[in-house]
């Protein structure tokens, strides 16, 4: 229902006549785009085991990195051949197509047993005040902030501050996230390795996410180099770092989440993300037009993702599954948090 919805607003999109139509319409593409990673995260918590769970977050997410790779490149193609509007149009009819497929295809594995959820009162005092949680939402809105500036900023660098074309900054915004697609499969793969050779899930998850925030940190150095192909290549490398990080969060949450509520910790975490896509756009944009250059956006958003190491680090604890009774929630050792 949720990509129904986003498919029709999308193809609203480009018929639009003005501001408010435009408004709503993408209000409505945010509010039901919001389901995809909570949903998958919980199916991927019924499918897999916990050492194999980065290499299925890793292969799920790949998608969308095909998606944002393909993208600029296909946008590019369709303005050049028609206009704004058909590319709006044409990505809602793909969004339609895929509900058809999902709806005929999916089915839930004969071990999980669904539950009348509707009885069972949601503790959402417990899910938000619990320190796993504040942890994963404060290092996931530091993380949603480079995203965001990656997705909405980035072609836009290329063509104002590097002088590429239409045509030319499709093809190289697009690769980056054909990197991150491969980086954040290897990393998912890398996390459950280590799981499978004895080191514990805490350091296995924990230290693989920081290190893919320190290599995405290194967008700050993009705005200091003058070869454009350079600047190309440090954006590669920060893209692919906070790829591989925005997967592997989503197998911390898989981790901790407590049974029956995976998709209600998974959109807390997921809303802080979407403040930072409110936030982080319109704060780059004002910061470009104060400074007439894209210096200060690129080290703030590098600086977001030391921001978000620092926080996996210091404020998210150990990984066990949390245990959520009467609206308390206490680690699954008994430790109170």
């Amino acid at each position: 229902m949720a990509v129904a919805i986003w498919s029709l607003a999308s193809a609203v999109t480009g018929f639009v006549t003005g501001a408010i139509t435009l408004g709503l319409a993408r209000l409505c593409v945010g509010a039901s785009e919001t389901a995809m990673f909570p949903v998958a995260s919980k199916i991927i918590g019924h499918n897999f085991i916990s050492s194999d769970r980065g290499k299925a977050i890793g292969i799920v997410w790949s998608g969308a990195r095909i998606g944002q790779a393909v993208t600029p490149i296909l946008i590019a193609y369709l303005m050049s051949l028609w206009n704004w509007r058909v590319a709006f149009i044409m990505t809602g009819l793909a969004g339609l197509l895929w509900c058809v497929a999902w709806y005929f295809y999916y089915r839930e594995p004969e071990n999980v047993i669904v539950e009348k959820t509707m009885e069972k009162k949601i503790p959402w005092k417990g899910l938000l005040t619990n320190r796993v949680t504040l942890g994963l939402v404060i290092a996931n809105f530091f993380q949603g902030w480079t995203m965001w500036f990656f997705l909405t900023w980035v072609p836009s660098y290329l063509v104002m501050e590097r002088g590429f074309s239409i045509i030319k900054m499709g093809i190289f915004a697009s690769i980056p996230w054909v990197v991150g697609m491969f980086a954040q499969n290897l990393m998912g793969w890398f996390s459950d390795w280590m799981i499978k050779k004895g080191i514990p899930i805490t350091k296995a998850r924990k230290y693989a996410i920081i290190f893919c925030h320190l290599l995405g940190a290194s967008a700050i150095g993009v705005g200091f180099v003058d070869d454009p192909m350079m600047a190309v290549l440090c954006l590669t490398i920060s893209m692919a770092g906070e790829a591989s990080a925005g997967t592997l969060i989503w197998v911390l949450i898989a981790e901790v989440a407590p049974p029956q509520f995976e998709t209600s910790l998974g959109g807390i975490v997921s809303a802080s993300g979407a403040l930072a896509g409110i936030v982080s756009p319109v704060i780059t944009g004002i910061l470009v037009s104060a400074t007439g250059n894209f210096q200060l956006a690129l080290i703030i958003a590098g600086s977001m993702l030391l921001l978000a190491a620092a926080t996996i680090f210091w404020v998210v604890p150990d990984l066990k599954p949390l245990v959520l009774t009467n609206d308390v929630s206490t680690r699954a050792e008994g430790e109170s948090v």
